[in-house]
Parts: C-alpha cells; structure tokens; sequence
C-alpha cells in the first residue's frame, strides 16, 4: 500500500501525510466532542502507522498519533500554522482557544487559563488584550489572528517551535531576505526540504557558500543604482524537479549554475551522492560537494 501512494503522491508528500495527516488531524477529529460526526467516533482510518519516533533526545514506541498530538499540543513542540483562520474555531472566542491550549498540558484552573490567556495576547501585541480575548476570530485582523495562534504554541514553554511561514499574515513576510538580515541571529536556507547552508545570518549573507544562496541574494536589488548595473547575477535553468520523483544525488544540480562547469568525474560524484553539511572556519555549514 505504502509503494502505490508513494507512486501516486510522490515521496515527499507520502513523508508528510504519515507524519501530519495521520499522526495529528485524525485524532484530533476522533478527539471532538460533537464534531461533524455528529457525536459519534469516526470510520476507522484505512491504515495502521507503526514506527520508531525520535526526536528531542526521545527514542521509544508510544503509539505514533498519541505521541505526536501530545507533543504538538505544547508539551514539547509548539506549532505555528500558516493560515490562522482555518486553525481559530469560528464560534470560540480567541481567548477560549488559547486558555485550552494552557489546560491541555498544564493542570491550571479555568480562571487561571483565561488570565494566563490575556497576558499572552498582551506579550504578542495585540491591543486591549482583556477585550480581544472576548472576541471572535473574524473580528480580528490577519495579522491579529497570526499573533493570537502563536500564543497557542508558546502557552506551554516549549523546547521547539514549529512555524510555517508565521509572519505571512503579519507587515513584513519572511521570504525578504532584507528582514531576515535585520532579525535574525542565525539562518537556515533551504531546497528540495533540505538544508543546504545555515550558520550566522552576516556570514552566510556576507559570504554565501552554497549556489542556491547565492542565486536568492543577487536576486536581492541594490539601493545603490551603479552598483546594481555592475554586480554579477546568478541565474537558474530550468525548474525545481517534480517531488513525484525519487531524487539521486544532488537535487539541485538539474538547476546549479556550478553543475554545468564540472568535469564528468565531479558530475558524476553530483548525481549519485547527496552532499551532507560540511563545515567551515566561519561558524557556516554547505550541503555541497564543490562549495564556493
């Protein structure tokens, strides 16, 4: 079974449907009350996931779905979703949702939740933060709800935080590159779901190793007009190839600019190696074989 979804879904979107569909949304919805199955527990899932889950220096094998939906309720991973509407329930009150996410793992009074609920609107900015915790989520902006769903991932003090693009909703997106620069201490750039280069921000933007790095950064424009003009562009061919296929090797090499000027030993090293992070004197790792 898992050869023909692989086949249909690709192996990247095959990763993610065992680890998010199946581990978190069906035991959220066998978890509803009154949902839409009208308050009975739903079909049973066509398939049983069985596994070995290690992460955050925790090795055992507690069944998956409960494992998992634990720890992304905040006891050790917190998660920031993309879209906020869709993660508010319409008819709860913000501060409702967030005070659940308190109780879910700690042993609190409801009283106590509700004001633990108010101070995290407060520390994400949100103005008057006792009235908005009334208050539904389409009375809220984008960026109002974006705030309000992190405070459901940092409620619980947890060790990790998982964020899908929190700040798309917000004034400025993480895909600028110039933001990123002025916020951020380190930085991880990623292709294919891999990391291909990641250390502190000024050194991996001051001197990037990777191809790929390179590329995003002279897309980046200069204020300063000569140099815009004079300043060496990196271009990419073709496109990113299709996740429906299994990769060997390198899977930016069909695009990397360096690819094209190796020799047929290098390019073969290319196709049937994958690069691993290897590390510099500048505190940087590059997942390439002929790093700059």
């Amino acid at each position: 079974m898992l050869s023909h979804l692989s086949k249909r879904l690709g192996y990247y979107a095959l990763l993610l449907a065992l680890a998010v569909v199946v581990s978190y949304a069906l035991p959220s919805l066998a978890l509803s009350p009154r949902g839409y199955f009208g308050g009975r527990r739903p079909p049973p899932p066509p398939a049983q996931v069985e596994a070995r889950l290690t992460a955050l220096g925790i090795n055992d094998r507690t069944p998956l779905a409960e494992r998992f939906r634990h720890w992304l309720g905040g006891a050790r991973i917190g998660m920031v979703l993309q879209d906020p509407l869709s993660a508010l329930i319409p008819v709860h009150h913000v501060g409702d949702r967030i005070a659940e996410a308190v109780r879910t793992q700690q042993d609190v009074s409801r009283a106590h939740a509700a004001r633990r609920a108010v101070e995290l609107l407060d520390l994400v900015g949100v103005p008057d933060p006792a009235g908005r915790a009334r208050a539904h989520p389409h009375e809220f902006s984008g960026g109002m709800r974006q705030r309000a769903l992190t405070t459901t991932a940092i409620a619980n003090a947890p060790e990790t935080i998982l964020a899908d693009e929190p700040t798309t909703a917000l004034d400025v997106s993480s895909h600028d590159l110039s933001v990123i620069r002025h916020v951020a201490d380190r930085v991880s750039v990623m292709y294919l779901g891999r990391t291909v280069e990641s250390g502190p921000v000024d050194e991996v933007f001051g001197d990037p190793r990777h191809p790929y790095t390179r590329a995003l950064l002279s897309a980046v424009p200069l204020p300063d007009p000569v140099r815009e003009r004079e300043r060496e562009r990196v271009l990419l061919a073709g496109d990113p190839p299709s996740p429906a296929e299994r990769q060997t090797g390198c899977g930016f090499r069909g695009r990397c600019p360096r690819y094209s000027a190796l020799g047929a030993a290098d390019r073969a090293r290319c196709e049937s190696e994958i690069p691993v992070p290897a590390a510099s004197g500048r505190g940087t790792t590059a997942a390439c074989h002929f790093p700059a």
